[in-house]
């Protein structure tokens, strides 16, 4: 007997059959692929998605606008010129010039005079930034006369017990400014000397001599008074203003505080000083006080306080703006999908998913990551990514390009495709916005309360918001932060003016 080496022939008769082979070879593969796919989507609980959160991107966009221009803070200021009155009523003498002193009357050899004058309170008042002290002289005079024969005679007015002097109006007029190193500057000069009326009573007439003295006399007032007024401006200049403004300039200094962790900080950064303007007593000004405000969110600011700068010239039209950053937490941006979406159903076929929860955080680089999990035929978590943005149309934030990240979509071509076609991304997307109406009002409200409080017992800011802009939004790794340009008129009243 012999053996045969030839295998195929070695085979049973219903291996050798070729069509056999093959039949068993597919099924064998089928098997193979249904065990694969099955360990795949996790038996009969659908297709396991599983893929991995998006890396977190190291650069986080904090700080993407370029600043706010200086805002300025409208600061009007009333000067009490009371003090001043009361220097120049001390330092000015109130009678002048000796009724016994002749004085030569250059245009006649044969004539003399003497006179004195006393002058009454001064009395200050205004028309726009000049000053003009009115007082009233009246004042006594003598002539003597040297004829070329008969004696020396002599006239008088004024002089007599029971014979009224006669009267001068005299108008000094200063016009008042603050200079760069905050002095009260003044350049006063006579304005007007002229009898009190026409009337005979104020004028000087010696009718022995046929000669009227009241020019003389207003002549030698206006030299006095004249040689006075370098005393009136150094008595201008002597008062105390730098000190005084210094106080509440350092008070600007200081954060201010709105709520628990909340601080307004004014940044202040120099001064210009609109046109000064009188009424009654008082001078004053509307300073214009520049400033890059901010809202800080976080442990009080330390305090910046720079020396008083100096005072600049400049139109004053006030106009307050502060840049707000509002934060949203992720958390709440979640929630607000979930009461969206969360189970809601899409299907193709006999293929049905369940929306089930969401998730919302930031993966920097001012991207954010929203997070979608499923239930049904295919079940796991997948992933889209997006910038948000800020759309003024609707007031709300809205993620234009939210997409699958990479690994997720890849995922979904390689095992439920058919949940790209159905309009997984654009379900999403459509419901991923969210309003910034209070992050809006939380903006408001807190410049509104920073633009209206007390300082000091002397200083007080107040203001109302006229505006509140949307300007930015970022994802930060942390929040979503809403960023807002609030414009707003305000005004810091000092109550005890320095002068005063």
């Amino acid at each position: 007997m012999s053996l045969s080496t030839d295998p195929v022939r070695s085979m049973p008769s219903w291996a050798r059959d070729g069509r056999v082979v093959r039949v068993v070879a597919g099924l064998l593969l089928t098997v193979s692929c249904g065990v694969v796919w099955w360990l795949a989507v996790g038996g009969r609980d659908g297709l396991l998605v599983d893929v991995r959160a998006p890396a977190i991107d190291s650069v986080d966009l904090e700080e993407r606008l370029s600043p706010l221009p200086p805002s300025l803070l409208a600061v009007p200021l009333q000067l009490d010129l009371g003090p001043l009155v009361a220097e120049m009523e001390a330092g000015i003498p109130r009678r002048w010039g000796d009724v016994e002193k002749r004085i030569d009357v250059p245009e006649n050899d044969r004539l003399e005079v003497a006179f004195d004058l006393s002058r009454g309170p001064f009395e200050v008042s205004f028309e726009d930034s000049t000053a003009h002290v009115k007082t009233t002289v009246a004042y006594r005079a003598r002539a003597w006369y040297d004829p070329p024969v008969l004696p020396t005679v002599s006239a008088s007015c004024g002089t007599g017990d029971d014979e009224a002097p006669p009267r001068l109006d005299v108008v000094l007029s200063a016009p008042l400014s603050l200079d760069r190193d905050w002095r009260l500057t003044s350049r006063i000069g006579l304005s007007s000397i002229a009898p009190v009326t026409d009337a005979d009573r104020d004028r000087c007439r010696v009718t022995v001599i046929r000669w009227d003295m009241t020019d003389r006399v207003i002549g030698g007032a206006r030299s006095f008074l004249e040689s006075e007024a370098a005393t009136i401006d150094s008595l201008v200049a002597a008062v105390d203003l730098r000190g005084r403004f210094e106080e509440w300039w350092r008070l600007l200094a200081e954060p201010i505080s709105l709520a628990e962790d909340v601080w307004l900080v004014m940044g202040a950064e120099g001064l210009a000083r609109g046109p000064i303007r009188g009424e009654g007593d008082r001078i004053g000004t509307v300073l214009g006080l520049r400033a890059r405000p901010r809202l800080v969110v976080g442990p009080r600011p330390g305090d910046h306080a720079p020396a008083l700068p100096p005072l600049d010239t400049a139109t004053v039209e006030p106009g307050f703006a502060v840049r707000v950053e509002a934060r949203a937490e992720y958390d709440e941006a979640g929630d607000v999908l979930e009461r969206e979406l969360a189970g809601r159903t899409l299907s193709r076929g006999d293929q049905t998913v369940r929306l089930d929860a969401f998730e919302v955080s930031g993966i920097g680089g001012g991207r954010l990551a929203l997070a979608v999990d499923l239930e049904g035929d295919a079940r796991g978590r997948v992933y889209l990514v997006g910038t948000p943005v800020f759309d003024p149309s609707d007031g709300r934030i809205a993620i234009p390009d939210l997409d699958f990240d990479v690994a997720s979509e890849q995922a979904l071509v390689d095992g439920a495709a058919w949940l790209i076609r159905v309009g997984l991304r654009e379900l999403v997307r459509d419901a991923a916005r969210w309003p910034a109406g209070p992050a809006v009002e939380w903006a408001r409200g807190q410049v509104e309360r920073g633009l209206n409080r007390g300082l000091s017992s002397q200083v007080r800011l107040e203001g109302s918001v006229s505006e509140v802009r949307v300007v930015d939004v970022v994802a930060g790794i942390e929040a979503l932060t809403v960023r807002a340009d609030v414009r707003a008129e305000a005004t810091l009243v000092v109550e005890d003016a320095p002068g005063g």
